[in-house]
C-alpha cells in the first residue's frame, strides 16, 4: 500500500502580519548595511561600495604619514600601515610596539624619504624608533635618543623630522632627529630664542623652515639649526595654532583662540614674515591646523573643517562642503592634528574621532571615515 504523508500547513499570516514582518526584515537589512551614519541610502546615491575601516574611530590621531608606497598612521597603542593602492578596499595591518618595550603608547609618526619615524611613550620616558617603509615585519630599529621627557608632538617638514619633548617641571624642548646614520638615528636639542612655548607645528617650503609657538612665527635655514624669531601675534593672532606655505611662498597661520579679536581668522604674508595681512573672521571659531593642499587653504576647527581659497585670502573662512551624511560625525570633531596631501590626490584629516579621507578634487562627496 502506498503510504501517503501528510504535512500540516501553517495559518497563512494576515496582510498586516506580513507587512510588520517586511518591515522588521527590512530595518534588520538596513540597519546591517548602515556605516557610521550613513546607512545603504548614501551608499545607494554616492554609487559607492561600503567598506567597514578596521581604524579605531573615536580615538585621537597623533600622526599621519606616506612613505614608499604605504600609509602609516599613529592611533592607540600602535601604528597602523596600508598600501597607498589598498584605499577603501583592505583593512591596515597593525605594527605594534616593538618586543622588549614595555607599556608604551604610540605618540606620532613621521617620514624621511624611505624612513619611518615613530615615537612611543610610557612611564619611563619617550623612545624613537625608525624602520624601513617597504618592510612588512614588524621589526624597529631603536634610536639611541636622549629623550627623559614625554613626547608632545613628532613634526615633519620637507624631509627633516623634529620632535617636542615635555619634561615635567622643567619645559618643552624642540630636538631635530638625525637620520645620518639611518641604523643609529640621533636627536640634536635646538635652542629656543628668549622664553618661547613649544613648537606647535613646521613647513617648509624648499629653501627655508618655518616653526610657529603660540605666539611667533620662527625661521631656519637648516633642520639642525636652531631657528630665529620672524614675527610676534602675526596679524594680531595672539594665539597661533598652525602654519603653512602655498606654492608661490605666502605664509599662512591660524588662530586657534575664540574669545579674542584674533579669533576665527587667519593671518599671511608675502614678504617672508616681515608683514601680515589679516583674513575675515569666522565668528565663534578656532582653528589650532592649518594646510595649504593645491588652490585650496584648510582649517582644522575645533568642530569640523572650514577652507579659503588661497587667491581669496582676505576673504573669510567658511564651512568646508562634504561634510554631511557619512561625514555627520566629522562635524563634531577636533581636528587638532591637521591634513594630509596624498600622492594619490586624496586628502586625510587627523582628528580626535579617527581618520578621515577625500578625493582632493572632488568636493561634492562627503568625507570618508576610516
Amino acid at each position: 500500500m502506498e503510504k501517503t504523508m501528510i504535512r500540516k500547513k501553517s495559518p497563512r499570516p494576515s496582510a498586516a502580519s506580513a507587512t510588520i514582518t517586511t518591515i522588521a526584515v527590512l530595518a534588520l537589512f538596513l540597519a546591517g548595511c548602515d556605516r557610521g551614519t550613513v546607512g545603504i541610502f548614501a551608499s545607494i546615491e554616492r554609487e559607492e561600495k561600503t567598506i567597514q575601516s578596521n581604524l579605531p574611530k573615536d580615538q585621537t590621531v597623533t600622526g599621519f604619514t606616506e612613505a614608499d608606497g604605504a600609509y602609516f598612521v599613529a592611533i592607540g597603542p600602535r601604528i597602523w600601515r596600508r598600501s597607498t593602492t589598498d584605499v577603501g578596499d583592505e583593512p591596515w595591518d597593525t605594527i605594534p610596539v616593538p618586543t622588549g618595550a614595555g607599556e608604551y603608547v604610540a605618540a606620532g609618526v613621521a617620514s624621511s624619504g624611505s624612513i619611518v619615524v615613530a615615537a612611543f611613550v610610557g612611564e619611563a620616558g619617550s623612545v624613537i624608533a625608525v624602520r624601513d617603509a617597504a618592510d612588512e615585519s614588524n621589526e624597529w630599529e631603536w634610536a639611541t635618543a636622549n629623550l627623559v621627557g614625554q613626547v608632545d608632538t613628532l613634526l615633519s617638514a620637507g624631509d627633516a623630522v623634529f620632535v617636542v619633548e615635555n619634561r615635567t617641571g622643567v619645559g618643552h624642548f624642540f630636538h631635530h632627529v638625525n637620520l645620518t646614520d639611518a641604523d643609529d638615528p640621533t636627536t640634536d636639542e635646538l635652542a629656543l630664542p628668549g622664553q618661547q612655548p613649544r613648537v606647535l607645528d613646521a613647513t617648509f617650503d624648499g629653501t627655508t623652515y618655518r616653526f610657529v609657538t603660540s605666539n611667533a612665527v620662527l625661521s631656519s635655514a637648516e633642520p639642525n639649526v636652531a631657528p630665529t624669531v620672524v614675527a610676534t601675534a602675526p596679524g594680531g593672532i595672539t594665539n597661533i595654532g598652525g602654519i603653512a606655505v602655498t606654492e608661490d611662498g605666502t605664509l599662512v597661520v591660524s588662530s586657534d583662540v575664540v574669545s579674542s579679536d584674533s579669533a576665527g581668522k587667519v593671518a599671511y604674508s608675502t614678504d617672508g614674515g616681515t608683514s601680515w595681512t589679516e583674513s575675515g573672521v569666522a565668528a565663534d571659531v578656532r582653528f589650532p591646523s592649518v594646510a595649504v593642499i593645491g588652490d585650496t587653504v584648510y582649517l582644522g576647527a575645533r568642530r569640523g573643517v572650514y577652507t579659503l581659497p588661497v587667491t581669496g585670502l582676505e576673504g573669510t573662512p567658511a564651512v568646508a562642503t562634504g561634510q554631511a551624511y557619512e561625514s555627520a560625525a566629522l562635524r563634531n570633531a577636533s581636528v587638532l592634528g591637521g591634513f594630509f596631501e596624498a600622492s594619490d590626490e586624496d586628502i586625510f584629516i587627523l582628528t580626535n574621532k579617527g581618520l578621515w579621507r577625500r578625493n582632493v578634487d572632488d568636493d561634492s562627496v562627503s568625507w570618508i571615515w576610516e
